[in-house]
C-alpha cells in the first residue's frame, strides 16, 4: 500500500509539464537503433548509458509520450518509498518506518524525480535498497546479501556516478554505530573496495568525455542556497523565467511556492536539530546506541555525500555540483525526518506533518503546471503548429544561439523530438545531418540563408525559435524569398512565426 500511493502521488498530473531538455535527450537516445546507441556512448553522455539502454526497451514496448517516459520514475518512487518503511523499521520501528514513507512520498525531490524521465528517482530506489540490504546484513549476513549489495552499489553508479558515494556515507554510519575494530566492518570493507573497483573503469572512462555535467551553480552563497532549500525542499532550481511562467500558470499560488519552500526547509531543519537533540539526551550520547541508529544513518547519507561534492565543486569544479546530482541522498532526509516525527506525541505528530504538508503543497502544484521544467513550453508550441500546419509545409529550427558558424549544432528542433505528431508531414528545410549519424544528440543544420532552394518549394514556413532568439537576419532571408509574417505564437520560452507567400 506504500509503495501503491507514493506511486499515485509521483505519477499524479506528470503528463502535465511539457517535455524538457533533459528528456528529450532521453527520447532522442532511446529512439536510435542498438548500434548507434553504442556509438553514441562512445562519444558522449556514457553515463547515461544503462539509463538510455532501459529507455529504449521500455519505449520500444509502451511508446514515446510523456506518461511513457515519466511513469518508471514514478513506479521506482513507489518502491523506494517501500524501501524506505523497511530500512525505517529494521533501524527503529514500525512507527519510523511509516513516517519515513511519508516524507519520502511528499518531499519535493522525490516528487520532482517522479515527473522526470531521467535516472534520479532509480538512483533513489538504488540508495533506498543498497542500505535496506547492507542494514539486514547486520543481523543476518550471508554471501547472497552481500553479493546483492555489491551489485545494487554498481547498477546505482552506472546510473549516475554519484551513487558510488553511497560506500563512503554507508562507511561512515558504520564505524559511527559499530566502532573501528569491528568484524562487520572489516567485511563491508572488502565488497565496498571490490564495489568501487568494479566501477572505477566505467568512472574513469565517463570522466573522460567532456560536457557530462551542467551549469555551474554559482558562488559559496548560492551553493549554500541550493543545498539548504533546493536540494530537497524546492525540486529543481527555477530560473527567473520558470518563476515567471510558472506563477502565470497558477494564478492562486502565484509567489507562494518559493517562500514555501524556504519554510519548509527551516522548519524541517529545525525538527530535525531539536528532536536529534533531545534523543541524544535521552540515550546518552551514545552512538551505537539503538536510539542513535536512525539518526546516524541519517546523516550519514544525507550529509557525506553533499560535503563531499560541494567541498569539490567550491574548491575545483564548480559544475561538479547540482542539487538533482544528490536525489538518492534524499533517503537520509527521510529517516532523519521520520525519526523526529517517531519521538512527538498523536496530537503534535498530526499538527506538524498537516503544517509540513501544507507547506509542500504549492511547491507540489508548481512542479505540475505546464511550464515547470525550465519555462519549456514545447508542448503548447507544438499544439499550436499541429493545429494550423500542413503536409507540405516547411519548418525551419532556427539556432538557439546565434554562433556565426555556417553548420549548427543546437537548434530549437528538440521540440520536434518531443512531439514529433505536430511537425509529422512537414519539410526541415535546414536539417543537414540527424543524431544517429553524427553519433551524437543534436544533428547538424544550415542556416536558413544557405537553404534557399529549399525555400522555393514550399508556400508557407513554420519558424520555431527561441524567445530570445534575434531573427532580424532570418526574416530578411525569407522576405527576399517572397514570404511575409502572417501569425505568430509566443510563449515564454518558444516563438513560433507563420511566414506565408
Amino acid at each position: 500500500m506504500i509503495g501503491l500511493i507514493a506511486s499515485a502521488v509521483g505519477f499524479a498530473w506528470s503528463w502535465v509539464p511539457s517535455l524538457w531538455t533533459d528528456e528529450v535527450a532521453t527520447l532522442t537516445a532511446a529512439s536510435m537503433p542498438w548500434a548507434d546507441l553504442w556509438s553514441l556512448l562512445h562519444h558522449i553522455d556514457a553515463v547515461h548509458g544503462l539509463y538510455y539502454a532501459f529507455a529504449h526497451v521500455w519505449l520500444d514496448a509502451f511508446g514515446a509520450s510523456a506518461i511513457a517516459l515519466r511513469l518508471p520514475s514514478a513506479l521506482a518512487i513507489g518502491a523506494a518509498a517501500s524501501g524506505v518503511y523497511l530500512l525505517g523499521r529494521e533501524l527503529a520501528g514500525h512507527r519510523t518506518g511509516l513516517w519515513a514513507a511519508v516524507v519520502l512520498t511528499a518531499l519535493p525531490r522525490s516528487t520532482w524525480a517522479a515527473v522526470e524521465g531521467r535516472s534520479y528517482a532509480l538512483t533513489i530506489l538504488v540508495g533506498v535498497w543498497a542500505t535496506y540490504v547492507l542494514i539486514r546484513m547486520l543481523r543476518h549476513p550471508s554471501r547472497a546479501g552481500w553479493a546483492v549489495y555489491c551489485v545494487a552499489i554498481v547498477i546505482g553508479t552506472v546510473l549516475n556516478i554519484y551513487v558510488v558515494l553511497l560506500i563512503p556515507a554507508h562507511g561512515v554510519a558504520l564505524i559511527l554505530t559499530r566502532g573501528r575494530r569491528d568484524r562487520f566492518l572489516r567485511r563491508w570493507s572488502v565488497v565496498a573496495g571490490v564495489s568501487g573497483a568494479s566501477t572505477l573503469p566505467f568512472l574513469v572512462y565517463a570522466a573522460g568525455q567532456a560536457g557530462q555535467l551542467g551549469e555551474p551553480t554559482g558562488g559559496l552563497f548560492s551553493t549554500a542556497r541550493q543545498v539548504i532549500v533546493n536540494q530537497y525542499f524546492l525540486g529543481q532550481t527555477p530560473t527567473l523565467t520558470t518563476g515567471r511562467a510558472v506563477d502565470a500558470q497558477l494564478p492562486l499560488l502565484a509567489e507562494t511556492w518559493r517562500p514555501a519552500s524556504i519554510v519548509l526547509a527551516v522548519l524541517s531543519i529545525a525538527l530535525i536539530a531539536t528532536s536529534a537533540w533531545l534523543a541524544g539526551r535521552k540515550a546518552g550520547w551514545r552512538l551505537g546506541s539503538d536510539t542513535a541508529r536512525p539518526w546516524v544513518w541519517g546523516l550519514s547519507l544525507t550529509v557525506v555525500p553533499t560535503v563531499l561534492v560541494v567541498a569539490y565543486a567550491l574548491a575545483i569544479s564548480p559544475s561538479f555540483y547540482s542539487p538533482r546530482y544528490l536525489a538518492f541522498t534524499v533517503v537520509g532526509l527521510a529517516l532523519l525526518l521520520g525519526a523526529a516525527l517517531r519521538t512527538m506525541g498523536p496530537r503534535s505528530v498530526v499538527m506538524v506533518v498537516v503544517l509540513l504538508g501544507l507547506l509542500a503543497t504549492p511547491v507540489y502544484v508548481s512542479q505540475r503546471s505546464a511550464f515547470a521544467k525550465s519555462a519549456t513550453d514545447w508542448s503548447a508550441a507544438s499544439d499550436y503548429t499541429e493545429h494550423r500546419a500542413k503536409p507540405g509545409d516547411g519548418v525551419y529550427f532556427t539556432p538557439r544561439y546565434d554562433t556565426g558558424s555556417i553548420i549548427v549544432k543546437r537548434t530549437s528542433r528538440s521540440v520536434a523530438v518531443a512531439y514529433p505528431e505536430a511537425f509529422s508531414g512537414l519539410k526541415d528545410l535546414t536539417v543537414v545531418s540527424t543524431p544517429e549519424r553524427n553519433h551524437d544528440l543534436t544533428g547538424t543544420s544550415r542556416r536558413l540563408e544557405d537553404s534557399t532552394a529549399e525555400l522555393e518549394r514550399v508556400t508557407r514556413v513554420w519558424v520555431v525559435a527561441r524567445s530570445d532568439y534575434d531573427l532580424t537576419s532570418d526574416e530578411r532571408t525569407l522576405e527576399r524569398a517572397g514570404f511575409a509574417q502572417a501569425s505568430t505564437w509566443t510563449g515564454p520560452l518558444t516563438t513560433v512565426i507563420e511566414f506565408a507567400r
